[in-house]
């Protein structure tokens, strides 16, 4: 048989008897050559009787047991020609009952009399042994192509026509034998009646004539046969039962596909066969309908809603069955649902639709391929019915969440605004498998099986239902298809298949990192990753190694990660330089973050300016963010702002932050702030900054230009850094840094010597009173004015403190190596090592203790200089001062006369302040501050002597005034 034909075939006639079937076929035009039936060995023909296609099966061998036959045919007949929506049986042995209408020669069609079923099955033996029918089954609503058909016959217009027709059949009808020739004549001399009534079947008729009559009058049977009677009992659920009941249409039969009565389920064979095809079978239904079961309480009172909603959705313009699931709309329309019925009804719609989530229904793993391949699915229980795509959105318009397995049933239903295609996007087996974790099923194997027919990733049949498998068997081929290799034997990643849907994100992880770190080639992790589904999260340095593999494994994997790890400063700016346009990518994901995103922003401005918006979209405030990452390329100069400010969709809000931060770099980038604010900011109280063609000025409360003057600045001293570095940066030209305004830029701290030292004409004059002024601020501020002085002095009291504690701490913690303060000790050559009281106090941390005994053994060889001796020696200069300090035997102690002597000699107070800082500033000696050199190299040695003799000897020079 030609496949393509088998849709194309609506109509059926099954004729079990030989000769039946023989007349039938010479009377088809365009016969196509007889074939047989796999499964039933039926002959079968088709071809056509008048305008209709038909098919025409029968001609048993045997007659004994004809309904099992007839029962057989039918069911290989439906599978090879799926198109048939109405069928006619010849019935075989049919005899009438004495007070029947029927005769020998008519023909009695089982149609519906009154409240009179038209067909009927009987249990012969029952039936014997009580004396009344013993009914299995009735038919009692033929479809209404089948009451058309009948009409016509029986009307004398139909019956002639039907004569005629058959008279020019047979005249060109090709018989195999004489006898069917002259049996088709006889009967077309005929007057043939045309009688509607009930048809009675059995596996075999009554031997008892009177029986025959008793039964056939008492129940008006037109006629008994015996080829419609396949008696078989067939158990239901008690659901199903339920269903079927309420499904019944009063009016007319109802054909229904049912898995649970279609496929045998106690045959291994054909359950795995017909579990592989029930996909196609529900693509192909015209509706598929979802049994609830009984229902009450608040969810009569959500079914009356709905039908609220739907009325009020129907009256709308437009096309609202084409908004989509999540559109705002739904919500405004549940709301006026709600409104009418009252200020207090949302607790009892909510509970009524918890009450429908609650129903096995939802839970169960067959129901996804049912409502996952449906084309229209509609929602029944004894309340009423709903169509599918309104029932699939109450919970976004409720707006209640619902339980995670409850909403991804509703997410695969179907919906007009939702093609079928696109709701197979992301139906891949493993992703259906975790999707549906929660789904039950009795026997395990389904929980891989139920899926197969929605899965898109299945079309080559890689995984066929088998239920001669055991689960361990089922569960190591899902593992092989998925990971793409065998699991080892003493390590089985799972110890069933629903511990398996539980672990898959994990399992992808591992497995993707595995290939990510090796040399897989691109096309195999692209392969890998079409059969995943959720991957859960992994570490930002392997974002690096998918880069590598190119845009479509980027797309690839985000798509399946449902969360990524926040990209670190220095992998997102690696990435970024290697793999610009995958990165961007990366960005599209809305929960992409990027540690330290300001930095790494202003960084990113040097690789890739035009990036900038597309790192705005990943913040919730894209106003503030431009604003930030302007604030923070400021410090980089000008190149990076004006590249982020050319690249900005929207203008930025310029703002007296930015600008305070500006007036400490350049010039310039205030210059381009100013420009792009196109309008004067208040930059402090009462003072404005404006663009001007040659720069920019400052203006006062009543936006006139201010000039600076040597006045202006001492008030900007005063008023602090802020201040006084918008006087300077508005200069064109250095200030000449005068006494006056250098003491009291110290007396206000670092941040204003800081500002006045930087825009000063170089070099600048420390007077004694300046230094005496610099002494009394502290060692923050000598340490500004003489950063050379540690460098220049060698070992200082800092580094001793330093190389003592890190000699204190366990060995393999120590990251200087030799610097610790045996190592000190070894570099020192000619200089000495000054021993206060601080360093002895520190020493005792020491465990071994050999430092303190190492430095009380110095200290005892020591005598304590006299502050006679040290103040003379100080008072006659350098060479002296020096001399007595670095004098072996001798402990050069800073006391509180000879730190004030000292102070009015900066040469002897610099060398103290850093020699001997803890007695000189006691409060400023901080452990914290206290650093080591990064090599040995930097301690002075006694080649450097003369060096320092000499810096000391300027310092003597430019104070002897």
């Amino acid at each position: 048989m030609d496949k393509s034909y088998s849709n194309n075939y609506p109509i059926a006639i099954v004729a079990p008897l030989p000769e039946d079937y023989e007349i039938a076929k010479a009377l088809l035009d365009e016969p196509e050559p007889e074939f047989h039936l796999i499964s039933s060995g039926a002959a079968c023909s088709y071809g056509k009787v008048g305008p209709h296609n038909v098919v025409l099966v029968g001609k048993a061998e045997d007659m004994t047991n004809v309904s099992v036959f007839v029962k057989d045919t039918v069911d290989d007949l439906l599978e090879a020609f799926p198109s048939i929506r109405a069928g006619f049986l010849i019935g075989v042995d049919a005899t009438a009952p004495k007070e029947s209408l029927a005769k020998p020669g008519d023909i009695v069609v089982g149609f519906p009399q009154g409240f009179q079923p038209g067909q009927v099955q009987f249990d012969t033996n029952e039936t014997s042994n009580s004396k009344r029918i013993s009914t299995t089954f009735e038919m009692s609503h033929p479809p209404s192509c089948i009451k058309s058909a009948i009409n016509t016959l029986q009307s004398s217009e139909g019956r002639q026509q039907w004569g005629r027709y058959l008279q020019d059949q047979s005249s060109r009808a090709d018989f195999d034998s004489t006898k069917n020739c002259q049996q088709l004549k006889q009967d077309l001399l005929k007057p043939n009646r045309v009688l509607c009534g009930k048809v009675a079947s059995s596996t075999s008729l009554f031997y008892d004539r009177d029986l025959t009559n008793k039964v056939g009058s008492v129940n008006k049977i037109m006629c008994f046969e015996r080829a419609a009677a396949y008696e078989k009992t067939l158990s239901i659920t008690e659901s199903l039962h339920e269903a079927l009941w309420h499904l019944r249409k009063p009016d007319e039969d109802r054909v229904l596909w049912v898995d649970a009565l279609c496929i045998d389920q106690t045959n291994i064979k054909e359950r795995g066969h017909q579990v592989s095809r029930m996909g196609e079978i529900y693509k192909k239904a015209d509706k598929v309908i979802v049994w609830l079961g009984y229902l009450s309480g608040n969810a009569t009172k959500l079914k009356s809603a709905i039908t609220m909603l739907e009325a009020q959705v129907a009256e709308l313009s437009g096309i609202p069955r084409k908004w989509p699931r999540e559109d705002p709309r739904w919500k405004s329309q549940w709301r006026q649902v709600e409104a009418s019925l009252g200020p207090f009804c949302r607790d009892g719609l909510v509970d009524g639709l918890e009450s429908f989530m609650q129903k096995p229904w939802f839970s169960r793993v067959w129901v996804l391929q049912e409502v996952a391949n449906a084309k229209n699915a509609i929602v029944i229980c004894n309340l009423g019915e709903v169509p599918g795509w309104v029932f699939a959105l109450l919970p976004h318009a409720m707006d209640v969440e619902v339980t995670e397995q409850c909403q991804a049933v509703l997410d695969i239903m179907p919906h007009p605004s939702t093609p079928s295609t696109s709701r197979k996007q992301t139906r891949n087996l493993c992703n259906l498998l975790w999707k549906f974790r929660g789904c039950k099923a009795t026997d395990p194997r389904d929980r891989v099986y139920a899926l197969l027919g929605m899965a898109t990733d299945m079309k080559d049949n890689a995984i066929q239902p088998d239920y001669a498998k055991e689960e361990q068997v089922v569960m190591k081929d899902l593992y092989a298809y998925i990971v793409g290799g065998e699991w080892s034997v003493h390590d089985s990643p799972a110890s069933n298949i629903r511990d398996l849907q539980q672990k898959l994100p994990d399992i992808s992880r591992q497995k993707l990192k595995q290939m990510l770190e090796s040399t897989f080639r691109t096309d195999l992790l692209e392969q890998f990753l079409c059969r995943q589904g959720l991957i859960t999260r992994i570490d930002n340095e392997y974002l690096f190694y998918v880069m590598q593999h190119g845009s479509s494994v980027m797309e690839m994997f985000l798509d399946k990660s449902k969360s990524l790890s926040q990209v670190s400063l220095d992998v997102g700016l690696e990435c970024l330089q290697k793999f610009p346009d995958v990165f961007e990518i990366l960005l599209r994901r809305p929960d992409c973050t990027i540690d330290d995103m300001s930095e790494f922003v202003v960084r990113a401005m040097e690789y890739r300016p035009q990036l900038f918006e597309g790192l705005v979209k990943l913040s919730s405030d894209p106003e503030q963010f431009r604003h930030d990452a302007l604030l923070q390329a400021i410090p980089r100069g000008l190149p990076t702002c004006q590249a982020l400010l050319d690249n900005c969709e929207s203008p930025v809000k310029i703002s007296k932050e930015m600008l305070k931060k500006a007036i400490f770099f350049h010039r310039d980038i205030l210059q381009i702030l100013l420009e792009e604010a196109r309008s004067p900011i208040e930059i402090f109280e009462n003072l404005f900054l404006e663009a001007t063609p040659k720069g920019f000025q400052i203006l006062d409360e009543s936006r006139k230009p201010i000039v600076i003057t040597k006045e202006l600045i001492g008030e900007g001293i005063m008023a602090g850094p802020d201040v006084l570095q918008l006087y300077l940066v508005t200069m064109e030209s250095t200030i000449e840094l005068e006494e006056d305004l250098f003491i009291k830029a110290i007396k206000n701290g670092l941040g204003t010597l800081e500002c006045m030292l930087t825009s000063c004409t170089k070099p600048f004059n420390i007077t004694k009173i300046v230094y005496g002024q610099a002494v009394e601020a502290g060692v923050e501020i000598l340490s500004y004015l003489y950063p050379e002085s540690s460098s220049k002095l060698g070992i200082t009291e800092s580094h001793v403190a330093a190389s003592i504690m890190e000699s204190c701490k366990p060995h393999k913690e120590r990251q200087l190596g030799d610097l610790t303060f045996f190592g000190l000790l070894r570099g020192l050559a000619n200089d000495k090592l000054q021993i206060t009281d601080k360093l002895i106090s520190l020493a005792m941390m020491d465990n071994s203790s050999r430092i303190l005994e190492r430095l009380s053994e110095l200290r005892r060889r020591e005598k304590d200089v006299s502050e006679e001796m040290a103040i003379r020696a100080i008072k006659c200069g350098p060479e002296a001062f020096t001399a007595l300090l670095n004098k072996q035997g001798t402990n050069f102690r800073v006391t509180k006369r000879i730190r004030e002597v000292a102070s009015e000699h900066s040469y002897a107070f610099e060398v103290l302040r850093v020699k001997r800082q803890s007695e000189v500033f006691p409060r400023s000696f901080h452990l914290s501050k206290c650093v080591l050199p990064a090599q040995m190299n930097e301690v002075r040695t006694s080649e450097s002597q003369s060096g320092f003799e000499k810096w000391l000897a300027s310092i003597y020079k430019r104070l002897r005034y």
